[in-house]
């Protein structure tokens, strides 16, 4: 049983993957806003969709359970973007976590951040202390730590939905 809502939900969710490689690759504002624009017209493609899809494949006496319960895997999806946005960006992508694990390699002595010294303070005092501007000691925390790797995880989570609902379309639900 193949649905034009499932390949449109799939096809925006690519595109919305697409939209999120570009705008955590690389640091040039205009594909940063690019990879915006692209991930709301990927958004906007798949999210009408899915109500559609939950409505056809449910058994006509089954529609309104279906439905409500089409919210589990967005209910479960907010846990999961509430993980990934938080412990695994610090770990991989946020610039205050990357430097600091610069600043203890190089046992430099800077304050904690603090209500009195604020995440730029820390940012200029740790440039100052390894000789750098604040632009080159960002690129050089872009350069060695690769935060833009996150998009491999993010856009990593898109792809396995759509090979995910694939799956499910394809040998799950046909049977």
């Amino acid at each position: 049983m193949r649905f034009r809502p499932l390949a449109a939900m799939m096809g925006g969710i690519l595109v919305l993957a697409g939209g999120l490689s570009l705008m955590f690759s690389n640091q040039n504002i205009w594909l940063i806003l690019l990879g915006i624009l692209v991930f709301a017209l990927g958004e906007m493609a798949s999210s009408p969709k899915f109500t559609e899809y939950v409505g056809r494949i449910a058994p006509e006496d089954k529609k309104a359970l279906y439905m409500g319960t089409s919210f589990l895997p967005i209910a479960a999806g907010h846990q999961l973007a509430g993980w990934l946005s938080g412990g695994v960006y610090e770990r991989i992508a946020d610039d205050i976590s990357l430097l600091k694990m610069e600043v203890a390699k190089r046992g430099l002595s800077i304050p904690e951040i603090s209500d009195t010294f604020s995440k730029n303070d820390f940012i200029a005092a740790a440039a100052e202390k390894m000789g750098m501007t604040t632009p080159e000691l960002i690129q050089f925390l872009w350069t060695t730590y690769n935060p833009s790797n996150i998009w491999i995880v993010y856009s990593g989570v898109a792809v396995s939905a759509v090979i995910l609902l694939w799956i499910y379309n394809r040998f799950i639900l046909e049977k």
